[in-house]
């Protein structure tokens, strides 16, 4: 059955099984989709390669990544 929800963030309407198969969970006090969750998350991270705290601005697993260092990691996968 579908849960339909509108975001607190960014108003958009999304459903609670968007985080069936992820990580977050559904808030209920303050509902908010997935990806506003996750930008939410990353803002508060600096990236884990820079040697000074650098904004994250990706989330990689288990790590956050500025610009820089997410091209570089993905890059290593175009060659493989």
């Amino acid at each position: 059955m579908c849960q339909r929800e509108e975001c607190s963030v960014c108003g958009c309407d999304f459903d609670r099984s968007d985080f069936d198969f992820i990580d977050d969970e559904f808030d209920e006090i303050n509902p908010t989709c997935p990806k506003c969750q996750e930008q939410s998350r990353i803002s508060k991270e600096t990236c884990d390669h820079c040697a000074d705290p650098t904004p994250a601005e990706y989330e990689v697993s288990d790590f956050y990544l500025c610009e820089y260092h997410y091209e570089h990691y993905v890059d290593g996968y175009k060659r493989d």
